[in-house]
């Protein structure tokens, strides 16, 4: 009888705010039910999504869990802003994982853990500018004020 092992393929932590995290596992042989977890640094565990099974891979994502920054406060000076923003991203996190997993005959197997650790980084041009004071929930981080964007005016607008 041959055992379905399962091995991790170059996990990384979060990089930026919000970013998401895939974890790629490379299974040889057949495994169903392969339930990854992972927990965040304020202790919520999240069951990552099946994004996609290419032969003996099977990738799951972890969407929007890098760690986001409070905005900035009413009373908070730009330069005090950046200077914690600038301590925030010297910050180690981790995000330890797991996962379990079935054969075809539905035995059980795992579960198997690590750790993912790193820092998120702000990006430099919010270091070097003012920085908007609101982030809207889910939405990517807007950009300072004097930095082109790739969004396209639609023609009814010009």
């Amino acid at each position: 009888m041959s055992v379905p092992i399962i091995s991790l393929n170059n996990p990384l932590p979060p990089r930026f705010p919000g970013e998401q995290v895939v974890l790629s596992f490379y299974t040889p042989l057949p495994v169903t039910n392969l339930v990854p977890k992972l927990t965040l640094p304020d202790g919520r565990v999240l069951t990552g999504t099946l994004g996609s099974i290419s032969g003996s891979q099977q990738n799951f994502g972890f969407p929007n869990i890098g760690a986001i920054p409070d905005p900035k406060g009413a009373t908070e000076t730009d330069v005090d802003y950046v200077a914690r923003l600038q301590q925030f991203q010297q910050v180690v996190r981790s995000y330890p994982w797991s996962a379990t997993w079935t054969d075809v005959a539905n035995n059980p197997y795992g579960a198997i853990d690590g750790v993912l650790s790193g820092k998120v980084l702000i990006p430099s041009s919010f270091l070097r500018s003012p920085v908007p004071s609101r982030r809207m929930p889910g939405r990517p981080w807007p950009a300072p004020s004097g930095c082109k964007t790739s969004a396209r005016t639609p023609p009814s607008s010009r």
